[in-house]
């Protein structure tokens, strides 16, 4: 593998990136806006290098889901990169089925697209110099030789795998020149765990870095109560003023806690040496069938010049641009413009009580907001960030190619503290789609009516939110529900 960080020149990259789609698998949360963040990052980067037809995120507990996103993809050979940091449990399995690439293969053909699966980019030679440099970063002007160095990893009993990268990154870092006078791998949820750091570190000064791509629920919160930094968990880290204090005099030694790595802005050069040790360039990847499907099924849904979708409504203006607000602003000449990327993207994750929005599709966008684009693209890609992959959901439903899950065979196939979910009868599941669907969420659910035909959009001018397979949230729900009548 190429380091990103070893050469001030940038590599040529395969031509036949041109006609292939890239996307990034998060992890993403429904407790954490935080969490999806360094995904859109490298997303954003990686569209403005222009290498790929087209580039999108997709995640296990956000939107748009794996199993939504190949419906936002136009081109038919798909580069999946995992935006985790081991061969583990998730890597292995859980994307991997989500997917539809059988277990152990790094290439499939699904829903007629050929997906071409990649290493984490955890494995990337230059996590151990990330790590280094968050943990000098941290400790600021105190000599390693004076330090213990701790590196966190998550750790599960779901797959054994999932530690040994964390223990080869704190072994590289044992053997080089860095001088930490110790480094120690430790874990949440494995021996030696976090939570006895300061009787695992002889030295009195201590620095901690999380292999985390995301100062998400982990990094940010769970990790710090155990530390003792935290009696609790705090509020995310975008919706405070500083990320950490330090140093904390803690336990009778002086504590340094670092950010997580996947912000760096090498992600991205990692990203693309992951894909190239995927690709065989002596292979040519023939052109999308339909390069610009999504966005001629969009341009005709406007028809005389507006449509709605959800709570948004997309009008074209006098000079050919698009305008973007919420339904209930129609006839409002007082909004606050917008731009289309990280103000919309952000407004999304919030309704106007300042609370975490998990579900885009929730009733709930705030309003009194317009932005403003230049072409049909640039209002694909805002649809995108309010209603992840619901253009494609659409389209794909009126050609009749929509996979569509029933409800319990999303409970059926949840792992780890999700898996009492499958316990769920027909009764507690009435209870909480009742609760989640019917009460909050936009969607029209059509795992509850998968035996009868396919309705169709709502209208040449209307595209309708779809739901063709259960959401985490409701899968939440269930458990929450099932934990609570065998208690």
């Amino acid at each position: 593998m190429h380091d990103p960080a070893s050469s001030s020149h940038s590599p040529a990259y395969p031509a036949q990136w041109k006609n292939a789609a890239l996307l990034v698998i998060g992890h993403g949360s429904t407790e954490n806006p935080d969490s999806s963040a360094p995904t859109h990052a490298m997303v954003d980067a990686l569209r403005e290098r222009n290498l790929f037809a087209e580039v999108h995120a997709a995640f296990w507990k956000e939107e748009a889901s794996m199993r939504e996103a190949l419906a936002m993809i136009n081109a038919d050979t798909v580069y999946v990169v995992p935006g985790f940091i081991s061969e583990g449990y998730f890597t292995k399995e859980i994307i991997p089925r989500e997917l539809g690439i059988p277990q152990g293969e790094s290439e499939a053909t699904v829903q007629g697209k050929r997906l071409i699966y990649s290493r984490p980019v955890g494995v990337h030679p230059s996590m151990t110099p990330l790590l280094l440099k968050r943990a000098r970063e941290v400790a600021g002007d105190i000599s390693p030789a004076d330090c213990t160095l701790l590196i966190v990893g998550h750790g599960t009993g779901l797959n054994t795998e999932s530690r040994l990268i964390v223990e080869q990154r704190a072994e590289e870092i044992r053997s080089s020149e860095a001088s930490f006078a110790e480094v120690v791998d430790t874990y949440m949820e494995e021996k030696p765990l976090i939570s006895d750091w300061a009787e695992i570190a002889t030295k009195d000064h201590v620095v901690i870095v999380p292999f985390f791509i995301a100062d998400g629920l982990h990094s940010y919160q769970d990790i710090p109560v155990m530390l003792g930094i935290e009696t609790e968990p705090t509020a995310a880290a975008s919706q405070r003023d500083v990320f950490r204090n330090n140093p904390y005099s803690l336990r009778g030694k002086t504590l340094y806690y670092s950010s997580a790595i996947g912000t760096d802005p090498s992600m991205a050069d990692v990203i693309l040496d992951l894909v190239r040790d995927a690709t065989n360039t002596d292979e040519s990847i023939p052109a999308p069938k339909s390069p610009r499907a999504n966005q001629k099924f969009l341009e005709a849904k406007l028809g005389s010049g507006e449509l709605t979708i959800g709570q948004v409504l997309v009008r074209k203006t006098a000079d050919g641009e698009f305008s973007l607000t919420h339904v209930d602003d129609r006839e409002s000449d007082s909004l606050r413009a917008i731009n289309a990327h990280d103000e919309l993207r952000r407004m999304t994750l919030f309704d106007a009580t300042d609370e975490y929005r998990p579900l885009r599709s929730a009733n709930n966008l705030q309003s009194g907001w317009v932005v403003t684009v230049p072409s049909i693209d640039a209002v694909l890609e805002a649809l995108d960030f309010l209603y992840p992959a619901a253009v494609g959901v659409a389209r794909s439903q009126e050609q009749g190619t929509l996979p569509v899950c029933e409800i319990s065979d999303k409970f059926n196939r949840q792992t780890g503290m999700y898996h009492i979910t499958g316990l769920a009868n027909e009764e507690q599941t009435e209870e909480v789609v009742a609760a989640r669907c019917a009460a909050h969420c936009l969607k029209t659910p059509l795992w509850e009516q998968k035996s009868k035909p396919s309705s169709p959009a709502a209208g040449t001018n209307t595209i309708p939110l779809l739901c063709p397979e259960a959401c985490n949230m409701l899968v939440a729900d269930a458990r929450r529900v099932v934990k609570r009548d065998r208690s």
